[in-house]
């Protein structure tokens, strides 16, 4: 069971750049064969250069939500949804260990 929370930064999200995701995705092996088609080209939508987030209110307080990242498969259009905030969460970290390391 998880116990840990997240404050989540929603100008960080809507700030990922589909490079900077792009990246992730690709350091976690994220794109495996689509479950409905077995297809493996997966699409990121981008506005000017920043990944398309969407989100979704909670059904227990609809003045709040968690917002996704979603993959559509190139081929049948079966849409999968990454928490942000975790993909956020990495890319940060990730970004300031590059900065360490030079």
């Amino acid at each position: 069971m998880a116990t840990e929370t997240r404050s989540i930064d929603l100008e960080q999200i809507t700030n990922l750049t589909f490079d900077q995701v792009n990246k992730y995705l690709t350091r976690f092996d994220a794109e495996h064969p689509c479950e409905a088609c077995g297809h493996s080209e997966w699409l990121i939508d981008e506005v000017d250069g920043k990944a398309l987030f969407v989100s979704s209110p909670l059904a227990h307080n609809p003045d709040q939500g968690m917002v996704f990242l979603p993959l559509t498969c190139e081929k049948c259009g079966n849409t999968r949804f990454l928490n942000a905030a975790v993909i956020a969460m990495d890319i940060a970290k990730n970004e300031a260990n590059n900065v360490k390391a030079e």
